[in-house]
């Protein structure tokens, strides 16, 4: 489906509504960027907005102790697992403080409570028309993938700067996960295609970031969305 894209003024609807959560020095932005998809997902089915803990997901992910999580599982234990309150589990410093989190029996429990809908992930994730079209036409929250160097993702308008870039290039240190707000496709005064996205690890001072329809053609690797389990899927 073609996306009714918005102005660039329009797209700023959701910036700096929902709360921003730091990541600092942990390697936790899928969880961060799952729990932030769950919470908005939450609140558009008419349930008070509550900001939901990451470190609840990133403590039981299936590859610790080790860095970083694997999305498809991180997928499966919002489903399962939900996340409890973020004043309940908030986010610590460093990987070592997040590895010693101590997650109690009471806890689980609470989380259990918020563990909703299934996750869509889109078949072509470079395609900016459909990750807009969730955005826009859906009013659905996305989280995306995506590879750069620090220079591109420094910016708070994201181009590729370094054409060729691979996910294997000493350059492409950024292998990072972020969400597409909703009602954030827009077309600039330039005629190129963005989206809006909500970021936790804050590169270059910024929360926020317009990512063009070349960097997701070239750097993004995966794009899911959380759906109603009646809902019809867009793939």
């Amino acid at each position: 489906s073609v996306p009714t894209y918005l102005t660039q003024a329009q797209a700023q609807k959701y910036v700096g509504v929902f709360p921003t959560d730091d990541q600092h020095q942990t390697s936790s932005c899928v969880a961060h960027g799952k729990c932030l998809v769950m919470s908005i997902f939450r609140a558009q089915q008419g349930l008070p907005f509550t900001q939901l803990s990451s470190m609840f997901i990133y403590r039981n992910r299936v590859n610790y102790p080790g860095e970083g999580m694997v999305p498809s599982s991180a997928n499966m234990q919002t489903i399962k697992q939900g996340a409890p309150i973020y004043a309940d589990l908030p986010t610590p410093q460093t990987e070592a403080q997040a590895n010693a989190l101590v997650i109690d029996s009471a806890t689980t429990a609470a989380a259990k409570a918020t563990a909703a809908g299934k996750w869509v992930t889109i078949i072509d994730p470079t395609d900016i028309d459909t990750i807009a079209f969730v955005s826009n036409s859906l009013q659905l929250p996305l989280n995306i993938l995506i590879y750069a160097t620090i220079a591109e993702w420094d910016q708070a308008v994201v181009e590729i700067l370094t054409p060729g870039l691979t996910q294997a290039s000493p350059a492409a240190v950024v292998e990072h996960c972020i969400t597409v707000l909703p009602n954030s496709g827009y077309i600039a005064a330039n005629g190129k295609r963005y989206v809006i996205i909500q970021d936790s690890a804050f590169f270059g001072g910024l929360k926020f970031r317009a990512v063009s329809e070349d960097f997701i053609a070239a750097r993004v690797t995966e794009c899911s969305y959380m759906i109603a389990l009646a809902t019809a899927p867009m793939a």
